[in-house]
């Protein structure tokens, strides 16, 4: 069975190169599914269409301890 996806941006957290960080969630066949961190890649289609397509990073409240975490990178 073919499932709808349909996403709902909520806040916008900033841009990362052509990349949004937003605060969203998916709503999937009339579901709506828990808020979440996502990176959202827009981009064109062969057929000239533009679309996009987000990707989830994280929980939001996951987000602060990724965030410490991410810090430590040298």
């Amino acid at each position: 069975m073919a499932k709808e996806f349909v996403y709902t941006k909520i806040q916008d957290l900033g841009k990362i190169g052509d990349k949004a960080v937003e605060i969203g969630h998916y709503t999937v066949d009339g579901k709506v599914m828990p808020d979440k961190v996502y990176m959202v890649n827009h981009f064109t289609r062969k057929n000239g269409t533009e679309d996009s397509k987000a990707t989830a990073i994280c929980a939001i409240g996951e987000a602060k301890e990724i965030g410490k975490l991410l810090m430590e990178i040298k």
